[in-house]
């Protein structure tokens, strides 16, 4: 029973012409491809991330203190003709570096120190800002 509605894919499934025992068993197989692809891609994302990783490179996104520098093939090219890309490190952006330490160093210092005044540049231009909420922690949420 289709209850007014028409349902058709582009491969071929028509909820007109099927009968609801097919098409009960079409779902079925087509979930389970479904999983297969999405097992297969999952195993297939982690063999590239390791192999890269087990190469020396960085496997995350940009974090914090640090920028990423492209390493590139001394012999292959990408279809522009320019060196191919073949992984990315990371290197201490000096800059960002200093207000990292700052941040341990006054996580040290303990919750009494003064953070108003703590504001800090971010990758993309704008600025982190304490929130003037986080000044005046409860103290059970303080940390020692």
């Amino acid at each position: 029973m289709t209850r007014g509605l028409r349902l058709i894919t582009c491969d071929g499934y028509d909820t007109t012409t099927s009968s609801e025992k097919s098409r009960k068993m079409l779902r079925g197989i087509k979930g389970l491809m479904d999983e297969s692809y999405i097992d297969d891609l999952r195993e297939d994302v982690l063999r590239g991330l390791t192999n890269q990783y087990g190469k020396g490179y960085w496997t995350g996104g940009r974090p914090y203190g640090y920028k990423l520098v492209e390493v590139s093939s001394p012999t292959e090219k990408d279809p522009y003709g320019r060196p191919k890309r073949i992984g990315s490190r990371l290197e201490i952006d000096h800059k960002q570096a200093k207000i990292v330490q700052e941040i341990f160093q006054r996580y040290a210092d303990g919750p009494a120190a003064d953070r108003s005044h703590l504001v800090a540049p971010r990758a993309h231009g704008s600025i982190w800002k304490i929130a003037p909420s986080l000044l005046s922690l409860p103290p059970s949420m303080n940390v020692t």
